[in-house]
This record gives C-alpha cells, structure tokens and sequence, in this order.
C-alpha cells in the first residue's frame, strides 16, 4: 500500500472522507448559485483504480458498511501471489462486498448532488460520464446500471447491485471508446462484441433498462483522417442511444473532422 500522489502524477482524492465529499459539494453549489448553467455532468466521480483506498478512515468505514471487524487487513479484500514474471490478485472472502462498499460510497456522493442540484435550481439537468466498459468498471467502484439489474459477472454482490446509480441521473453518457463501429467488425478483429460502439451501446441499455436516457460519448482522435467513419460513429450513436457527444471539440479542429459531423 502506497499513497495516492505516490501510486502515479494523477492523485484522486478519498470519495469516504467527510472533507472530500463537502468540499466537492460546496463546489457544485457555488456554481450553481453564481451561473445560469443548464446542468452539472460529474466526471471522474469514481476510484482511480481497484488498488484505492486502503486507508484507515476507508477501513473503519467498511467496517461499518458490513458490520463487523476485518480479522485481516486487506487480505481479506484481496491480496497478490506471484505468477510466472507477475503476481495474480487473489480475492478474499470480503472481497464482493468491497466492491460493493466502494460503489456504495460513489452512489451516495452521486444522490447528494442530485438532491442539491434539484432543490437548489429544480430545472438543471445532472448527468454523468462513465465509462462503457462495465465488466470490469469494478476497477473504478461505479455501478452506473439500475439497481433493477444484476448482470452475470463473477465479481458482482448484493452489495453491489443495491449500489446502482442509474436513477439518480437525468440522462447518463457511456464511453464507447472503441475503434470498431460494429459488432461484426470487432468479430473480426477477435475482440469482444461489446468491444464495438453497437456492442457497447446495446450492453449500456441492457444494464441501465430505461431507468435514465443513454447517451453515447465518441472519442473522436479515433477517427482522425477519417471523417466517414466518424460519421458513421455518430449515426451509429444516435441510433442506439438518445444522442452523440464527442470527446471533445478541439480534436474535430486538429483532425479537420468537422465534415465527418452529420447534419440534422
């Protein structure tokens, strides 16, 4: 265990701890009082990575989370053996139910700016940016689906589940990060199917099952010199989803992609 501004140059802060979550709060209501903004998206509203955080202030809270001590500190989570020229992590016995802890944590952090938002200015929309790759999204502790679905992943707990955001949102935006357009064309470089933006798409309305509109996030340096096949990425998009955003505007300018925009 190592501290965060150790682990690499980005530090995320401690989503359990008292300070952060007032502090971001503090932060959102001073926009909201001093701008006329039609809606708050919460990005980065997760854990860096599944190794965060394994402070003592995150241990008393999971203690308190699942009521109880935890006899081993955190190989009771999870702990590391070597494995060939790496080491392999090995979940403990409370290891579904850190997962489920952490998604808890994010969800509550989450309900508490919809209702600021909500009571504060009633007419601004609050969205969130996740990532489309919910089979291991436990790494960054967001369980951004409704909690009406519970998805056949190993790694999913009850906990986990009731954690299930989706709700809260007035509309959530997914990352379909991906080079392939469709499914076939993932087959056929042998990735997933869900490893395509109409994969993505279809496994993003599976797991949010209507509880908030779906929006697709492009990453448009992936079509550079390519503005058909961008093209054909929002269309896609709009089709399966409630929209297109793209990730983001200055790279439509560096790729000169602005024609690979569709119009109405």
């Amino acid at each position: 265990m190592v501290p965060s501004s150790a682990h690499s140059i980005f530090a995320f802060v401690n989503p359990a701890d008292a300070r952060v979550y007032g502090y971001e709060l503090a932060v959102i209501y001073e926009v909201l009082a001093r701008y006329d903004v039609d809606g708050i998206v919460l990005d980065r509203t997760r854990y860096q990575d599944v190794s965060e955080d394994f402070s003592p202030l995150s241990r008393l809270g999971f203690e308190a989370f699942i009521g109880h001590a935890v006899a081993r500190w955190p190989e009771d989570i999870y702990s590391y053996v070597a494995s060939a020229y790496w080491v392999t992590r090995v979940p403990g016995p409370l290891y579904r139910s850190w997962l489920g802890y952490r998604a808890n944590t994010i969800r509550a952090y989450v309900r508490a700016v919809t209702h600021l938002v909500h009571t504060f200015r009633p007419q601004v929309a609050v969205a969130m940016y996740v990532g489309a790759w919910y089979p291991v999204y436990y790494e960054e502790g967001v369980n951004w689906a409704s909690p009406e679905v519970r998805p056949p992943y190993p790694w999913i707990g009850p906990e986990w589940i009731q954690a299930g955001l989706a709700p809260l949102l007035d509309y959530l935006m997914i990352g379909l990060y991906y080079p392939p357009l469709t499914i076939w064309d993932a087959l056929a470089r042998h990735h997933d199917p869900e490893i395509s933006i109409q994969g993505g798409a279809r496994l993003g309305d599976s797991l949010v099952n209507g509880a908030t509109p779906l929006v697709g996030s492009l990453l448009v340096p992936l079509y550079a010199g390519e503005p058909e096949r961008l093209a054909q990425a929002v269309r896609l998009s709009q089709a399966l989803t409630r929209g297109a955003m793209l990730f983001d505007l200055v790279y439509l300018d560096r790729g000169d992609l602005w024609r690979g925009i569709p119009r109405p």
